[in-house]
């Protein structure tokens, strides 16, 4: 599901961005340089079969003074996650675009 979930958020913020956009692991070296913003995607899921949510945050990071100035990412968000990885993927897509719709200024206009 962890790629599933990092190649839907990379698809969506890549769509329409005025940069380059990737994948990127934690600990990799890219964090550290000044001029990156990565987005960072938490999802957690709990509970079992049906009955399974899960839980999405998004914020941006970016390694300079004060974290550029960046208090919050967007809002949280919580769906149901459905019984398999396939159905948590879909059931959470929409909640990723609103959530990097929230974070990104150039995903407010597309």
């Amino acid at each position: 599901m962890h790629k599933g979930v990092c190649e839907q958020a990379r698809a969506t913020i890549a769509h329409a961005a005025p940069v380059p956009v990737s994948v990127i692991r934690l600990g990799d070296p890219e964090v550290l340089k000044p001029d990156t913003v990565t987005m960072l995607v938490h999802v957690a899921i709990t509970g079992n079969g049906a009955d399974r949510l899960a839980a999405l945050t998004v914020r941006p990071f970016r390694n300079a003074p004060n974290n550029g100035d960046q208090l919050f990412g967007a809002a949280p968000r919580a769906v149901r996650a459905g019984e398999s990885d396939r159905t948590a993927i879909a059931a959470i897509a929409p909640a990723l675009r609103a959530a990097l719709a929230d974070a990104l200024p150039w995903k407010g206009r597309n």
